[in-house]
């Protein structure tokens, strides 16, 4: 495995944050940070297994119920180290990403490997015949500054350090949930693929300590936040459609239930199924067993009554954050407050966008079917198959690859220790995808003069390199699995929109984004060097545009006051309200009362900007205005009445000799 450009993805991903190390603690982090009892050293350690993300018992009725003890220790040692000094915080995410970068670097190149480039055979004058094959892996060819065979993972890899949708997850110090939640699902993938790998060896315990690690690191997952268990359904996706090449067919006759040769990819699904369920309920249980509660105001269409405006918003939303990853020109701090306004009727322009949406996702999926069908039809009609047999017998490991063509012979290589024996024959009556021998007759392998069939090896077969269809299905479950628990799909959560969310899906949409390029340059253009270089320079513009992006938008994290001024344009009620509060801290009374009257003009049911802009009428002595400002904050939430909020307006009123009407 090449580490070279694993390296420079993460110097970059690291290169491109180093700005944020001066940054403070801005919005969420006050509470996760500053205010969280948990980082204390005199709070007992259990109680991270408690508590909530924010400090709270999860059994509290005011909890979020957003467990992340993982997380939490992290921050704690931060506090053990430094105190409340952001400088190492920042630091602690700033190294999460470019560690989580270099990985999922390394999984791309594992992906791209051979994923339809293409091959040149050099002749004995030097002379070379250009050869593609889509199901077949690609060898390296140099152009210009690249290597073609690395132009997909490098596109990949860059792309995902330098995105500036993943600016709040490490700008912000409680974005290092989602970084580190990231890293442990990319391990949890890449030890299942271990495991994958060691199912198949003749020594049975070979594969216990991957499988234990999967567990363990798909449990890490979640305890650092909660929707990275949906690892595990990739591991599925993997297992089955890429590993055992399970078609359409296969998947919609059952026959991944009854036939053989998915017998190990079924005690993959097993195992993966009682891990995820164990961790599920052991989330469950310390939740209390009870759903969150979120206010109103965080999830808009939670509270409509009209099942037209749910169904609508809801089914847009997921364009919307999907347009969020490929056109990161509009962020903000908070998406909340109606910062994406409901979707109400049918002839809004945005039902556009959501079936637009909806379409490519429906035309992805036929794709991907008729590809997975197609790489069937090309083994069953005596095509090339890229799968190699991994065969663990008498130490020697056997490869095979098949012409496709009835009753030809195919050399088979043997290596024991690291020697490479004489060639053996293998005949075989059309093996295709799988292990399948076609016309229901075995396929033989003879050896030493001894004919065994091949069901003498694993069943379950390993691939030597990826399709691109592979690579397209878990891209496409990388993105979807992650985001679904956001979705509002199955449960209301507290945000329409969040920045740090699609830190895990858009890894699917740079592998996406990679295979597209690296089958354009090593495919389309493989002839026209500039076309090629044309390629090149769209990357490198991409590429610099969306670095600038992220480092300008990580001086947006230096302040809250530079974020809440940034979030204007995209949430300005609670962006108002905020730098009302920072600037009545600063003593700047005029600024403060304009900032709260600017956020009440966006929204003007706040109840909490009414209650602060009382106080600062009433600091001011304008007693009158005070009450009126006090009478509708328990006009829009009436249990402040209970919470001393009329006893300032008895002060108040004190003053004025005016009687108080107040109608909750």
């Amino acid at each position: 495995m090449d580490y070279a450009l694993p390296s420079v993805t993460a110097l970059l991903a690291a290169v491109l944050y180093i700005n944020t190390l001066s940054a403070g603690f801005a919005y969420d982090d006050s509470r996760a940070i500053q205010k969280n009892p948990d980082l204390l050293p005199e709070t007992p350690l259990w109680n991270l297994a408690y508590d909530d993300f924010w400090g709270t018992p999860l059994t509290h009725s005011g909890s979020h119920k957003s467990y992340r003890p993982l997380c939490v220790l992290t921050f704690r040692l931060n506090y053990l180290l430094g105190e409340l000094s952001p400088w190492g915080y920042h630091l602690g995410n700033v190294i999460c990403h470019a560690v989580t970068t270099a990985i999922f670097t390394l999984l791309a190149q594992k992906l791209f490997a051979g994923s339809g480039g293409v091959s040149r055979s050099f002749q004995p004058d030097g002379s070379g015949e250009i050869q593609g094959n889509g199901c077949t892996p690609g060898a390296s060819l140099l152009s210009g500054l690249l290597d073609a065979s690395k132009i997909g993972p490098a596109t990949a890899g860059l792309l995902f350090a330098a995105h500036p949708v993943h600016t709040e997850a490490v700008a912000g110090v409680v974005g290092r949930a989602d970084v580190l939640a990231c890293m442990f699902f990319l391990l949890t993938f890449l030890s299942y693929s271990l495991y994958v790998s060691c199912r198949h060896s003749d020594q049975p315990g070979s594969r216990v300590v991957p499988a234990l690690l999967t567990v363990l690191l798909a449990a890490a997952s979640m305890l650092t936040k909660e929707h990275a268990i949906t690892v595990l359904a990739v591991c599925v996706v993997y297992d089955v459609l890429v590993v055992h090449r399970a078609t359409p067919r296969d998947i919609f006759s059952l026959a991944v239930l009854t036939q053989a040769r998915f017998r190990r990819a079924l005690e993959g699904v097993a195992l993966l199924a009682v891990c995820g369920c164990s961790l599920l309920g052991f989330r469950i249980y310390f939740m209390g067993n009870k759903p969150p509660e979120f206010a109103p105001s965080d999830n808009p269409a939670s509270d409509s009554d009209s099942l037209l405006t749910r169904t609508l918003t809801y089914n847009f939303l997921p364009a919307a954050n999907f347009w969020l990853v490929l056109c990161p020109r509009l962020l903000s701090f908070d998406w909340s407050m109606e910062a994406v306004p409901l979707v109400e009727s049918l002839s809004d322009m945005r039902n556009l966008a959501t079936a637009g949406f909806y379409a490519s996702l429906v035309f992805l999926v036929f794709k991907v079917i008729k590809a997975l069908g197609d790489c069937e039809d090309s083994g069953e009609n005596g095509h090339k198959s890229d799968l190699s047999y991994n065969s663990h017998q008498n130490n020697r490991d056997v490869s095979m690859s098949s012409n496709g063509k009835n009753g030809v012979h195919n050399n088979i290589t043997s290596h024991n220790n690291n020697h490479t024996s004489t060639s053996q024959k293998v005949q075989q009556n059309g093996l295709s995808n799988g292990g399948r021998a076609h016309n229901g007759k075995a396929a033989t392998v003879h050896k030493n003069g001894h004919a065994r069939t091949l069901s003498s090896i694993p069943s379950s077969i390993i691939p030597s390199s990826f399709r691109s269809v592979d690579v397209v299905v878990l891209s496409t479950a990388m993105i979807v699995f992650p985001f679904i628990p956001a979705s509002n799909m199955f449960f209301y959560v507290g945000f329409v929109l969040a920045e740090r969310v699609l830190y895990m899906p858009s890894m699917g949409v740079c592998l996406l984004v990679g295979l597209g390029v690296h089958s354009l340059y090593n495919r389309v253009l493989v002839t026209n060097s500039r076309h090629r270089c044309l390629v090149l320079v769209i990357l490198a513009i991409l590429l610099a545009s969306f670095s600038a992006k992220t480092v300008l938008r990580n001086r947006d994290w230096q302040t809250e006051e530079n974020l809440y001024k940034a979030g204007v344009a995209v949430n300005p009620a609670k962006a108002w309200g905020n730098l009302a509060n920072i600037f009545n801290d600063k003593q700047e009374s005029e600024n403060a009362e304009e900032a709260y009257r600017n956020a009440l003009k966006y929204r003007p049911n706040m109840a909490d900007v009414h209650y602060n802009l009382g106080i600062l009428l009433q600091n001011q002595k304008r007693y009158t205005e005070a009450i009126e400002s006090y009478n509708k904050a328990i006009h829009f939430r009436p249990k402040l009445s209970a919470q001393g909020l009329k006893a300032k307006e008895a002060e108040a009123h004190g003053y004025t000799g005016h009687s108080i009407q107040w109608n909750p």
